[in-house]
Formats: C-alpha cells, sequence, structure tokens
C-alpha cells in the first residue's frame, strides 16, 4: 500500500510539474545551448532607418483601419507633445 501511494504521489508530482513548467525548462535549454554556441545579443544597427516595422494585411479592413487610425494617430500624437520621433516602415 505504501509503495503504491508513494508510485502514485511521485507520478502525479512530475505530470503537474511537467505542465506547469516544461515550458520554461525548454526554454532555459535553449538559451543554454544558444549561449554555449557564442549567440548573444545582435549589435545595434546604425544603418536602420527605421525605429519599428508594422506587417499588416490591407485586404482587412478592421486591421486597416486600427493600424491607420489608432496606431499612427497616437505616435503622431505622442510625437507632437514632444517625446521622441519615431520612424515607422508600414509594410502590408
Amino acid at each position: 500500500l505504501i509503495l503504491l501511494t508513494s508510485t502514485l504521489l511521485v507520478f502525479v508530482t512530475l505530470a503537474v510539474s511537467s505542465h506547469l513548467f516544461l515550458w520554461d525548462v525548454w526554454y532555459i535549454y535553449h538559451f543554454c545551448v544558444a549561449k554555449l554556441k557564442g549567440y548573444g545579443c545582435q549589435p545595434t544597427l546604425q544603418s536602420c532607418p527605421y525605429d519599428a516595422l508594422v506587417v499588416y494585411e490591407k485586404k482587412d479592413q478592421a486591421v486597416s483601419e486600427w493600424v491607420m487610425n489608432e496606431l499612427i494617430r497616437k505616435l503622431y500624437i505622442f510625437t507632437s507633445i514632444g517625446l521622441d520621433k519615431k520612424d515607422i516602415c508600414l509594410a502590408f
């Protein structure tokens, strides 16, 4: 009875742990492998003229309206009140 209970407890603990933490372990594994291979942060690109790239489907009217009416308008308002100007590349 004790062996059965212990086995069941171990099984449930492993199942719950893998469900909760599997992606974390997978991310940490790939992060460490990338560090060992020498990958790191990319240097800043001085030649890149844009601060952001927005890619959207122009055929989708709701998305197009949101990009033009909300995103671009709000960024324009931020730049007009003195915040840093952001250059955006719109790709559709």
